[in-house]
């Protein structure tokens, strides 16, 4: 297969609709082309293919390497990237003005990949890989040697799906899928986590093979049934360096329209102020980003993805490959203040985004989804980190989904706080959580509210005017869970919408800690129809409920509801498309309580009457989130 083959199929399966995939479907939307005009003020151009760094930079004479590119760069211009892939390891120090930032950009209508892996294993695969005869049936090994490395990591460059990064040779050449292991992390036992790569420090070899993962209780649509020799699979492999992009003592610069991919780490932050990611999107089985000690930094219409592949479990990761955060955020949180996440998507990782060390982050129209592990980390571990809000978010399917941080006395304390309204939390898929046995024909795994690590105390939390679906109440279930950890700090559950598929239960709080909860609408989608009695008597009787009224004289759930909330279209079934508006008649209309101005509500002037109950109130249109749903060309 000749490299501009490789190129036409890799270009197909992007671009076309009905395309058929050598390895598997993609999980999510592929990078696409950006149709941003072009800026007003000056523009130089760089040309990978057909550029040189010898040449003026003009669209006719364009330079070859971002690197060259950016040494020549000033307040004001614009840097033009034609369509192509750039392998190179990206250093960006430039420093913009207030009323003159510099922008790197891809050039209309052209798809654009800085890429910091092995470009030989995308550009042509049938020379890379040879038949292992002393590994197991399908095991491939790497005709070329690659020293200093001690990982390796990939990514199908068709669909975009990630393969397993194995971290032990026996798990790589096992046949066995289920877990029944004697240990969790020794390699005394294997079990195969589907298709992968291992590297041998031994003979500085990377070691793949994709045979067919078919788990029972796997959707046939979540197994991997494709292409199973690597000598016709144009893939993205990365060994444990390079940083694609690294953005370090910058000052007022603006990514918009690339992809990036194949680093050990793809985008690293550090110590830059005023920054900007708009349409990016990072593709990766390292982690993601890493940003620290950088004030007002904007990710708009971006995507994160993570290692994980339809059929990845948590103890694929944690166990027989490596636990990694998508995004992690570290130094000093009064430096990294002032950030907004806006209509971007962070998927399909062991973890999700570690928002903690941040001072003042707005997180608004994002998709979170896919993690078999924690979500969105929130311990701050400072007392000056906080202030977080977050809404108009839809967050699904995560095993944790706001997560806490570890047992160590340092993150016993908690900072500014986290206010949460307007978002929809969705439960109801199952979780990749632990690996079914041979006769299990579903996967049982349930996501869940919150959770810690070693019972430290939670943020101060205020939840208002949310909607959450859960299949389960789960542990101590009054409101998901919400009454703990109350180690020294707060808690405001107010307007909410709980609906569970079996019964919530009613585990209050106990009567010390500082929670108080009203006007929200509870209902089980099972057992409420048939339900009698009173809904609310653990939660009103002595001595909870006078407890409350010292912080909140009408005390706890005093104006709680249990009923239908009448959505336009629910259901048990996750795989039913729901619709969370309100009908006309609903219990949640009208049927909130009035709540000090925690933060600026998006919706509440068209809210009319008394507040709605839930995400959104009558007549209202949902909310957009995620990539390609904001606007683009800001």
């Amino acid at each position: 297969m000749t490299f501009f083959t490789i190129l036409w199929a890799v270009f197909v399966s992007v671009f076309t609709a009905d395309a058929e995939y050598l390895s598997h479907p993609p999980m999510r939307p592929l990078p696409a082309p950006s149709k941003r005009p072009l800026a007003a003020g000056p523009g130089f151009f760089a040309d990978s293919r057909n550029g040189s760094d010898e040449n003026p930079g003009t669209k006719a004479k364009p330079w070859k390497t971002i690197k060259a590119s950016l040494e020549k760069l000033k307040p004001s211009h614009t840097l033009y990237l034609r369509g192509g892939v750039y392998y190179e390891d990206v250093d960006c120090h430039l420093k913009g003005a207030p009323d003159a930032p510099i922008t790197i950009r891809s050039y209309p209508g052209e798809l654009v990949a800085i890429d910091g892996g092995l470009r030989e294993f995308l550009e042509d695969p049938a020379k890379c890989w040879e038949p292992f005869p002393d590994g197991a049936e399908g095991e491939f090994r790497s005709t070329g040697k690659y020293p200093g490395a001690t990982r390796a990591a990939a990514i199908f460059a068709d669909s975009f799906v990630p393969l397993q990064s194995y971290k032990f040779a026996i798990d790589l050449r096992e046949n066995n899928i289920f877990w029944n292991l004697d240990t969790k992390s020794g390699s005394e036992a294997g079990i195969y986590c589907g298709p992968g790569v291992w590297y041998d420090s031994g003979s500085e070899r990377i070691h793949i093979r994709l045979k067919h993962y078919e788990l029972p209780a796997l959707e046939k649509t979540d197994r991997y049934l494709g292409e199973t020799d690597p000598r016709r699979l144009p893939l993205f492999v990365c060994l444990n360096d390079g940083i694609p992009l690294r953005i370090e003592n910058a000052k007022l610069v603006r990514f918009q329209d690339l992809s990036v991919r194949g680093g050990s780490l793809n985008v690293y932050i550090k110590e830059s102020a005023d920054i900007e990611l708009n349409n990016v999107t990072v593709n990766s089985v390292f982690p993601a980003c890493n940003i620290s000690d950088s004030p007002r930094l904007r990710i708009i219409n971006s995507a994160f993805r993570g290692m994980s592949a339809p059929w990845s479990f948590r103890g694929h990761h944690k166990y027989r490959s490596m636990d990694i955060y998508l995004m992690s955020t570290g130094g000093n949180p009064l430096k990294n203040n002032d950030w907004e996440f806006a209509y971007s998507e962070f998927t399909d990782s062991h973890d999700g985004p570690h928002l903690g060390a941040t001072r003042g982050l707005r997180f608004h129209h994002n998709l979170v989804e896919n993690f078999n592990d924690d979500g969105l980390f929130l311990t701050a571990r400072h007392a000056e980190a906080g202030d977080t809000y977050i809404y108009q978010n839809r967050l699904a399917r995560c095993l944790t989904t706001l997560a806490f941080g570890y047992g160590r006395s340092s993150f016993r304390r908690h900072g500014k706080g986290v206010y949460l309204y307007r978002n929809v939390f969705d439960f109801m898929q199952p979780v990749h959580y632990g690996i079914p046995g041979p006769e299990v024909t579903r996967v049982p795994g349930e996501a869940r509210l919150c959770g810690d690590h070693g019972g430290p105390t939670w943020e101060p939390m205020t939840f208002y005017h949310n909607t959450f679906l859960a299949a389960a109440p789960g542990w101590r279930g009054y409101a998901l869970g919400l009454g703990y950890h109350m180690q020294r700090t707060t808690r405001r559950v107010f307007n909410n919408i709980f609906v569970v598929d079996k019964m919530p239960t009613q585990a209050a709080p106990e009567p010390g800690v500082d929670y108080v909860g009203d006007a929200n609408l509870f209902w089980s989608l099972s057992a409420g129809p048939t339900f009698e009695g009173d809904f609310f008597a653990a939660l009103r009787g002595e001595p909870i409920f006078k407890a409350v009224q010292t912080r909140y004289p009408p005390g706890l759930e005093a104006n709680g509801i249990f009923a239908d909330p009448l959505f336009i279209q629910s259901g048990n079934d996750w795989k039913t498309p729901m619709d969370l508006r309100l009908k006309k008649g609903s219990p949640a209309i009208d049927a909130g309580v009035f709540i000090p101005v925690y933060s600026p509500d998006p919706v509440a002037g068209q809210d009319q009457g008394k507040p709605d109950i839930g995400a959104l109130p009558y007549g209202i249109e949902m909310f957009q989130y995620g990539q390609q749903s904001g606007r683009v060309f800001e």
